[in-house]
């Protein structure tokens, strides 16, 4: 492959990372200041997330078993279908209708997310089985992973910064902040960040059309003509994919369980600005971004699975040991360990790559398609993942005593905050390290040998 076509492949990233990071943070917010109750909003957005959990390893069992005589025509229709079904919905969503009643919006909200939810899911699962119809090589799945790595780190400044922008022109023209002033923000966002999304899934999708089409499907044909699920059940038979996406899992839910803290920790606990936070989470981008090709140029080197350890468990240990003891208005030393945390943050495109090893010999081994139902898979623990951090970060703030509506909090609340930020979210790191070490088939050998 050519360095055009794996930078194409990654610019989808882009827009995907940015519409993931609007929904994350703007989208709950947007529906409870057009009027709907918070509740009947959770609700809509609870229903919404389960359909789009189930959905993935449907889509992928479906493009895998698509007839076609190339890759391309098992992934590329779906992924067009998705991609201008993605910015209309993800607009049509932004834009909520105005001075309407509680069902008319729930129901709006529901439908507006299924449908966002679905192109997704068309888009979603198909751009990552690309990655084991595009090459055979392991290295190349590991050039490819990164540059997704590093197109989602531009994705998710894409996503910080439009509504930031959009808000500074409209302040313009206003004196304060109100609520048609949000929502007009909300909706210019929505349609930038829904059209930019579009725009690059596009070019991805001609920018692996030719590759994708001299990929030969024929030899790993199913010989039926009937929908079956039993692709699925391979990948449950399989001890690697268990081990690796179970460790992926618990590495997913601690980054979820971060993120979702992370506003509260620097706010709350150290006192910092916005302007402070935007620069802390700028250099965090930034390094991750100059971090991927080191991981990449190592990955030549040592050996894919040895190295995601490494990186984990050291992350692992900053993680644990620096957040609980910072003190508050301190920026400098909080940049110092976010920019140590970014580098080994970059490993995860190994990780993946290394998932895509596991794909690649399943599929040798059994002789069927199994890309799409494995990422299919994988998509829907990522989502489990993040779901399950939110609510633990609901019950954590419940147990710990949060003022709701407050930024000053009690000194126990913040002492809290902390701990969870850095030791709760470190033994989430540290189970992944240990499911990815059992990986190794040797892993078993050298326990059993030790214990004789």
């Amino acid at each position: 492959m050519t360095w055009r076509t794996k930078s194409g492949f990654g610019l989808a990233e882009i827009g995907l990372s940015a519409v993931e990071l609007m929904l994350q943070i703007y989208l709950l917010e947007l529906y409870v200041v057009a009027g709907l109750n918070p509740l009947f909003a959770g609700l809509a957005l609870a229903l919404a997330v389960a359909w789009d959990a189930v959905s993935d390893p449907l889509m992928g069992v479906i493009s895998d078993q698509t007839k076609a005589k190339t890759a391309a025509g098992k992934r590329l229709p779906y992924f067009f279908a998705g991609t201008v079904l993605m910015g209309i919905a993800f607009a049509c969503l932004f834009n909520p209708p105005a001075s309407t009643g509680q069902w008319s919006l729930f129901l709006y909200l529901l439908g507006m997310y299924l449908l966002l939810n679905t192109s997704l899911t068309l888009v979603g699962v198909p751009h990552l089985a690309m990655v084991n119809d595009l090459s055979g090589s392991k290295e190349e799945r590991a050039d490819l992973f990164s540059w997704r790595l590093m197109c989602g780190a531009l994705g998710l400044l894409l996503g910080l910064s439009a509504p930031l922008a959009i808000a500074s022109t409209l302040l313009q023209e206003e004196l304060e902040v109100s609520q048609s002033l949000l929502m007009d923000n909300r909706r210019m966002a929505g349609l930038v960040i829904g059209a930019t999304a579009t725009m690059l899934s596009v070019i991805t999708g001609f920018a692996v059309l030719k590759p994708l089409g001299t990929v030969r499907s024929a030899e790993l044909e199913v010989e039926t003509n009937r929908f079956s699920l039993q692709h699925l059940a391979l990948a449950f038979k399989s001890r690697a994919f268990i081990l690796v996406t179970t460790g992926f899992v618990f590495i997913a839910l601690g980054r979820a369980f971060n993120s979702s803290l992370a506003l509260l920790y620097y706010k709350v606990r150290l006192g910092f600005s916005e302007q402070q936070i935007g620069t802390l989470l700028l250099v965090l981008t930034l390094v991750i971004m100059a971090s991927v090709p080191v991981w990449l140029k190592l990955s030549r080197l040592y050996e894919k699975r040895l190295l995601c350890l490494w990186g984990i468990l050291l992350l692992t240990l900053v993680t644990a040991v620096a957040y609980p003891l910072f003190a508050p208005g301190q920026l400098w030393p909080v940049l110092a360990v976010a920019a140590m945390g970014g580098s080994l943050v970059a490993c995860v495109a190994l990780l993946e790559s290394l998932f895509s090893d596991i794909v690649e010999e399943d599929e040798n081994s059994h002789r069927v398609p199994l890309s799409g139902a494995y990422y299919g898979l994988w998509k829907m623990a990522t989502k489990i993942s993040r779901a399950l951090g939110l609510v633990a970060t609901g019950l954590l703030l419940s147990w710990i005593g949060f003022v709701e509506g407050s930024i000053e909090q009690p000194v126990a609340v913040q002492r809290g905050i902390a701990w969870a930020f850095g030791p709760g979210v470190a033994l989430s790191f540290g189970l992944g390290a240990w499911f990815i070490y059992r990986s190794n088939p040797h892993a078993r050998e050298s326990t059993n040998t030790l214990k004789t």
